[in-house]
């Protein structure tokens, strides 16, 4: 008899023990929306493409992705996509005012309401584009407008590849023939990364403006 009251106590205990388990792990379901908003932008942009930063936050599960919208002059709203990571750079097809807002995702799949109104709203400068003499078009609204380049002084250019540049250069080493003299003084371009280093005499960028190089790891490419 004993030994029945023991175990029966042992079963519930034990029974008590996973009921109680039970309860405190039982998840809680996510049922509450994510916030999502894009930071102010400037009033007016200075060139057709510009970074758009977003910021959201979710309580519980977290946010899985934020879909940002666009509205310009000729459209209606529409989706840019969705982002996990801010900011994201915009490049706009036409000039003139942009509005923006964002929505989130959150893991449990909580989205949040489009606001009312637009988050964020700027101007988008009308584009200005020189063509070259081959009748290619380049795009230098952020030139004028944010480093005040004249758009006169570009002169339409020559043309892409036109000058052909220097590609894989050869160099002369101490000792070889037509090395510089050690008494000698001799303006160079010069640069040293990643261990190694690199002269260009300014004389051999008379016919072709560029030499494009490897020093160290990484391209580079010099001009003078």
């Amino acid at each position: 008899m004993a030994r029945k009251l023991a175990l029966a106590m042992i079963l519930g205990s034990l029974s008590l023990w996973l009921g109680c388990q039970s309860e405190a792990t039982a998840p809680t379901p996510d049922t509450t929306a994510p916030t999502a908003t894009i930071l102010l932008l400037d009033e007016a942009q200075l060139s057709l493409q510009f970074e758009l930063e977003f910021a959201a936050e979710d309580d519980d599960s977290g946010v899985a992705s934020v879909e940002l919208f666009v509205r310009t002059p000729d459209w209606a709203w529409t989706s840019l996509g969705h982002y996990n990571q801010s900011p994201v750079t915009f490049l706009a097809s036409v000039d003139g005012p942009h509005c923006f807002y964002a929505v989130a995702v959150d893991s449990a799949g909580n989205r949040s309401e489009a606001p009312p109104f637009a988050q964020a709203e700027t101007i988008v400068p009308v584009p200005i584009i020189i063509t070259d003499r081959r009748g290619e078009d380049f795009d230098i609204t952020n030139a004028v407008l944010k480093y005040f380049m004249s758009e006169n002084g570009w002169g339409h250019g020559i043309g892409r590849d036109t000058i052909r540049p220097i590609n894989n250069p050869q160099f002369k080493c101490p000792g070889d023939v037509g090395y510089p003299a050690s008494h000698l003084l001799t303006n160079v371009l010069g640069v040293s990364f990643g261990g190694q280093a690199r002269a260009y005499p300014p004389g051999d960028f008379a016919n072709r403006e560029v030499v494009n190089d490897v020093v160290g790891g990484v391209h580079l490419s010099a001009t003078y």
